[in-house]
């Protein structure tokens, strides 16, 4: 096997399926956030679809990038300390 082989055992202890498993998650349910809430926003209170979508976006990032950024990509707050 070389380095570069995905399926190797040091990939499988080091967790990547589970980063990518997670990740895929985390995405899914961004998905589901940013839908549902423009859906609502232009269905349901008819705001335009432009401010419909866009609120949905920003929806789905308030969610998506600290869920990814604690939980699959293990940062924590004295990462930025450090050299």
């Amino acid at each position: 096997m070389n380095e570069y082989d995905i399926l190797n055992k040091d990939n499988m202890k080091n967790g990547i399926f589970l980063k990518i498993f997670l990740f895929l998650v985390v995405g899914g349910i961004t998905l589901l956030i940013d839908t549902s809430i423009s859906y609502i926003l232009y269905h349901n209170i008819h705001l335009p679809a432009f401010l419909a979508s866009g609120i949905g976006f920003l929806s789905g990032f308030v969610f998506n990038f600290p869920v990814n950024r604690k939980k699959v990509f293990n940062h924590s707050q004295y990462d930025r300390f450090s050299l």
